[in-house]
């Protein structure tokens, strides 16, 4: 009998989330703002050449080039061409070594269509095909295939760079920041799911599990606390604090502070007041 065994060692970053992935074309002259990038996501050009700017820096792409954006990149694509054509997969849960992340892209030059390109295209013609579909537990699928993806992309001698498990619940950590520094803004489920191109499933999920609440439950409070703040410590009217914390009416700002704590805004500031008139006596 003869037979060969191979162990394989075990890794926990195996496998990487796919977010989404998109087919562009973008007329001559035509540009598309992107803004900040909420997650990585791997660029690969099908067609037609372009120009992205990425943190000002300008990079051409041409066909069969790719190039990775970081999270928290801002970047603007430009078509230089009739048909500028190019594939956009945005991933998680893995992040990239300091050195490289420093660059803020990685890309690749290719001037021909060889058969390690042929393979790239295979597999995110894969990863599309199950996206649009959705057949039985695709979500692994484009999980497994999106690793794949990018081992082929680092087995390429002309970019090096290595992957990391990133901290966990980066991404709620990211959804908070973003509510606290807007909160007094408009902000609704469909704007966050946007915002970090995500389904609003997938988004009160994670951050739910995270947090123990839903991204707008989160929101409410934060804008209680600063509206219990101000009516500490400012002489503004009810109607303005409540304007002033995002809410778009004063009734439903009394009705929701006062579900929460137990107490009408106007009876908790005279409250207050009160204590601060018995200590400077």
């Amino acid at each position: 009998m003869n037979s060969e065994f191979y162990r394989i060692e075990q890794r926990d970053d195996l496998y990487i989330k796919l977010l989404y992935i998109s087919k562009t074309t973008l007329k001559l002259d035509e540009t598309l703002k992107r803004g900040i990038l909420p997650f990585h996501q791997i660029y690969y050009c099908l067609k037609g050449n372009g120009t992205f700017l990425v943190n000002d820096k300008k990079i051409q792409i041409l066909p069969f080039d790719i190039l990775i954006a970081y999270q928290g990149s801002r970047i603007t694509e430009i078509s230089n061409s009739d048909d500028f054509e190019f594939y956009t997969l945005a991933i998680s849960e893995v992040s990239f070594d300091v050195e490289q992340k420093d660059r803020a892209v990685l890309s690749i030059k290719h001037n021909h269509l060889n058969d390690r390109d042929m393979v790239i295209l295979y597999y995110i013609n894969k990863i599309l095909d199950e996206a649009k579909y959705k057949r039985f537990r695709y979500q692994r699928v484009c999980s497994c295939l999106v690793s794949i993806l990018i081992t082929e992309i680092q087995r390429r001698g002309d970019l090096k760079f290595s992957l990391d498990v990133p901290t966990k619940n980066s991404f709620a950590k990211d959804v908070e920041d973003y509510i606290d520094e807007n909160f007094n803004q408009n902000i609704t489920l469909d704007l966050i799911s946007e915002k970090f191109m995500v389904s609003k499933s997938h988004l009160i999920h994670e951050f739910k599990s995270h947090y123990g609440k839903t991204p707008m439950q989160f929101l409410l409070e934060r804008r209680m606390e600063s509206a219990k703040l101000l009516l500490k410590t400012s002489n503004k009217s009810i109607k303005a604090i409540s304007k002033f914390c995002g809410f778009n009416s004063q009734s439903y700002f009394d009705q929701a502070f006062r579900r929460i704590f137990k107490v009408t805004p106007n009876d908790y500031r005279n409250k207050y007041t009160t204590k601060v008139k018995k200590i400077k006596k």
